[in-house]
């Protein structure tokens, strides 16, 4: 729920670099947890940020969801 929080907050105040960071850090506990329906929603999660980071420009945030989606796939 903290993740939760924090996303429905920085979607209220317009904080786009931190939602991209957050939408990122969550994806990666979905992952790990993998319970039912974990997979599908940190994907979304991960297409979210990358869409955010790509239009900011955050080279990095975008390098590092190339590496979790890298490891999600093995």
């Amino acid at each position: 729920s903290h993740f939760e929080d924090a996303i429905a907050f920085y979607n209220h105040a317009n904080g786009r670099p931190e939602l991209a960071w957050t939408y990122l850090e969550a994806a990666g506990v979905l992952m790990q947890r993998g319970d039912d329906g974990d997979h599908d929603r940190a994907t979304l999660m991960l297409e979210q940020s990358t869409s955010i980071a790509s239009e900011l420009g955050m080279i990095p945030l975008v390098e590092r969801i190339g590496s979790l989606q890298g490891g999600a796939e093995t």
